[in-house]
């Protein structure tokens, strides 16, 4: 089907309404009389219509020729015959076993157990806590740990020590002064974003 379109295409390209190879031809032809270089003689110039007389036999061969691909299109085709024609049904997929035959398969809860494992030390190489350590965490962990971490600043670690100073500062007795209130995880993340904003300061 690709060489008869071809073949087809040719044709249009030498005939109107597009007719490239026309229009390439009466854009180089002489339009008007001129003189032979060669013999000296005063030439006619070429027309449009002898052009387009001139064209008409070679649209007639490539008409021919698409007629020849459409009755013996094993002119076009000799080269799909040498190709080696697949048999599907004796195609076979041989796969080499993942483990050795002896070797049971894991239990669903071995590879649970040994994914697990696997992602605690990934955690403890990057510095993490892994999941078995890490206690349940509150809705209000989750967004100070946000907050955080869309400031750039570390979620956990600021919290914590800023809790040991005030627990500090709260056990010791001073004069004239209230005990100190433990100052919420809420609050804690308050004065960080405005210890961030200030510049870390």
């Amino acid at each position: 089907f690709g060489v008869l379109l071809a073949v087809n295409m040719q044709t249009s390209f030498m005939h109107p309404p597009f007719g490239f190879s026309l229009f390439y031809l009466r854009s180089v032809a002489p339009a008007k009389e001129y003189i032979d270089r060669v013999t000296k003689k005063v030439m006619a110039p070429v027309t449009t219509g002898q052009i387009y007389w001139g064209a008409i036999p070679f649209v007639i061969i490539q008409l021919i020729m698409v007629g020849l691909v459409i009755a013996f299109p094993q002119m076009v085709m000799v080269y799909k015959n040498d190709a080696p024609k697949i048999d599907q049904k004796q195609i076979e997929i041989n796969l080499q076993p993942a483990s050795d035959p002896g070797v049971p398969a894991p239990t669903q809860a071995e590879a649970a157990k040994a994914e697990e494992a696997g992602n605690n030390d990934i955690m403890k190489a990057l510095g993490g806590t892994s999941s078995e350590a890490s206690p349940a965490k509150t809705e209000e962990d989750k967004a100070a740990e946000d907050i955080m971490k869309a400031l750039g600043g570390k979620p956990e670690a600021p919290a914590k020590s800023e809790a040991k100073s005030d627990a500090k500062e709260a056990a010791k007795p001073v004069d004239k002064a209230p005990p100190a209130k433990a100052k919420t995880k809420e609050e804690l993340a308050n004065e960080e974003i405005e210890r961030q904003l200030r510049g870390g300061k």
